[in-house]
């Protein structure tokens, strides 16, 4: 048997370095009984590789995946508020806490504008399916980090909170997926979740290439 640790770049973000710490001390038990181990993820800090390649190794492959390749092209764009949501396209809206998705999809649904769906981490498996088997009847769908792993959907535009720079990534992977122009707009940090000095650099660095 092989043991899979899927989109591997949450740890961190979703359990801090004790989650971290948890899964290497896992690792390092699977290797010593000669378990083969497949870590995937499409957004690993390099801080990141170098420990999982210091605590598996000897024995340790990097395999990158080169079979997809769409022909796509990203506009970024900086705004100020994320509740400006055009018309006529498929956006996705994202935020780095509950509370705040909440009360956007509230301010957005009594506008009467568009026909939004929200989906979060506190919805039980069964709703979540649920809610993710729906989102292609919805124009608007705003999220937290949830959207990041294990939905399989695209979207023409992408409105998103600030972020570090593996959330950035696995956000804006949404749109577009099969090729075509699409849009990612990026509003201000609201200061929660994440370390601001380090989403700070990264939107200075977003900044700077475009």
């Amino acid at each position: 048997s092989i043991v899979l640790f899927d989109e591997f770049h949450l740890f961190p973000e979703e359990g801090g370095g004790k989650a971290v710490a948890s899964c290497f001390a896992a690792m390092r038990s699977l290797k010593d009984m000669g378990v083969p181990m497949l870590i995937m993820t499409a957004t690993l800090p390099s801080t990141l590789r170098d420990a999982l390649k210091k605590v598996l190794s000897p024995g340790v492959e990097e395999v990158s995946a080169s079979d997809f390749r769409p022909n796509r092209k990203i506009n970024v764009k900086f705004v100020e508020s994320p509740y400006d949501v055009p018309k006529g396209q498929k956006v996705l809206v994202v935020f780095n806490t509950r509370t705040e998705a909440i009360q956007a999809y509230d301010k957005i649904k009594s506008k009467g504008d568009h026909n939004p769906i929200l989906i979060h981490s506190k919805f039980n498996r069964v709703d979540r399916m649920q809610k993710i088997s729906e989102m292609d009847s919805h124009d608007v769908v705003i999220s937290t980090q949830v959207i990041e792993a294990g939905i399989n959907r695209s979207f023409d535009m992408l409105i998103t909170e600030a972020a570090p720079p593996s959330s950035l990534i696995q956000r804006a992977g949404r749109v577009k997926r099969k090729g075509g122009e699409g849009e990612v707009w990026i509003f201000p940090f609201r200061g929660k979740v994440y370390d601001r000095e380090l989403v700070k650099r990264t939107t200075e660095s977003v900044e700077k290439t475009g």
